[in-house]
């Protein structure tokens, strides 16, 4: 365990009638608990880039996206420079998908999400082109997908979660899901929340954000319906929170590898109305600092003092003046 340091910061100060001295309002800010958030971007990929096909790499860090399927992945550009993924929907009745490796990202983040020390957090948007409800994942069917995170690069066979855009009840919606055996059959599918609110037109951009609390194996989907404006920024205005947070640990406690894009689809002479499309595909993850204001005791399972309680896999900054005392039967505690 490391020993860090309290500094002391001290500012003259004129006493005025009615307020409190700036000297007071340090000491009192140093006195509280404190508990600071800061997200790492672990991965970005906007798709900013003129390729029909979809070059092999892109992103950041550089992802290499591997296409399984009949359908084709370009790049389609929304204005200028801005450009966004899309999959059309191959010449014979199948499934098309982009797959790409999570060890791609940043070392902050864990491919065992349960690992991670705090928040991980999706985001992105996704489209369809199709003038009519998309049904589902059976065979000769349309529905899509943005993986999170599953158990291999066969997302025919993989276990793991998604986002999937498919009819509500009668426009299109956005649920989070797991699937187990793939996405080749609505019957793989289980909902852990969903379906949002529908957009009210077949062909209308969402954006969606997807946070998981290691802690707690909590998942919580937010959404917006961007009408027709393509690519606005998910992290951009608010996201309504689709729901109740629900908790799942079905795959989060295994090595998960991949995340992609998905679309399952028939046979059409015109793909280019099958299309979907995504963009703004970004993960990031909580960096939480837990630092006491005074002397620590803990006891089994949990540790703290008042209502402010660092979790399991928090960063702790003990400061010198600041002692640890075990008053459970724990032999031990961890600080990350």
């Amino acid at each position: 365990m490391s020993i860090g340091k309290l500094r002391f910061h001290f500012t003259p100060s004129i006493a005025i009638p009615g307020r409190m001295p700036l000297v007071v309002v340090w000491l009192v800010l140093l006195l509280a608990p404190a508990l600071i958030s800061a997200q790492t971007q672990v991965f970005m990929d906007d798709f900013n880039r003129n390729q029909n096909p979809l070059g092999a790499t892109g992103g950041t860090p550089t992802m290499t996206w591997t296409k399984t399927g009949t359908g084709l992945a370009s790049t389609a550009q929304v204005s200028g420079s801005n450009y966004q993924l899309t999959i059309d929907n191959g010449s014979t009745i199948g499934r098309t998908f982009l797959t790409g490796s999570l060890s791609t990202f940043a070392t902050q983040f864990n491919t065992t999400l349960s690992e991670n020390k705090d928040d991980v957090i999706w985001t992105f948007n996704i489209r369809t082109a199709r003038t009519s409800a998309s049904a589902g994942f059976n065979n000769n069917q349309y529905a899509f997908a943005a993986v999170l995170a599953a158990t291999s690069a066969d997302l025919l066979n993989a276990n793991g979660y998604a986002v999937t855009l498919m009819k509500g009840t009668a426009y299109n919606a956005v649920r989070l899901v797991k699937f187990s055996g793939g996405l080749d059959a609505d019957v793989n599918l289980t909902t852990i929340v969903g379906p949002s609110f529908e957009s009210n037109n077949y062909q209308h951009y969402f954006s969606v954000k997807v946070v998981y609390t290691p802690l707690t194996n909590t998942w919580k989907l937010y959404a917006r319906n961007d009408l027709a404006n393509a690519s606005v920024d998910p992290e951009s205005g608010e996201l309504t929170q689709i729901g109740a947070a629900t908790v799942d640990a079905t795959y989060t406690n295994q090595v998960l590898s991949h995340c992609g894009f998905f679309i399952n689809h028939g046979s059409n002479t015109t793909p280019a109305s099958n299309k979907v499309n995504f963009d703004n595909f970004k993960v990031v993850v909580d960096n939480r600092l837990f630092t006491p204001a005074a002397d620590i005791t803990w006891s089994t399972p949990n540790w703290g003092q008042g209502t402010l309680t660092p979790g399991s896999n928090y960063d702790v900054r003990i400061p010198s003046n600041r002692k640890v005392t075990n008053t459970g039967t724990a032999a031990s505690k961890m600080l990350h």
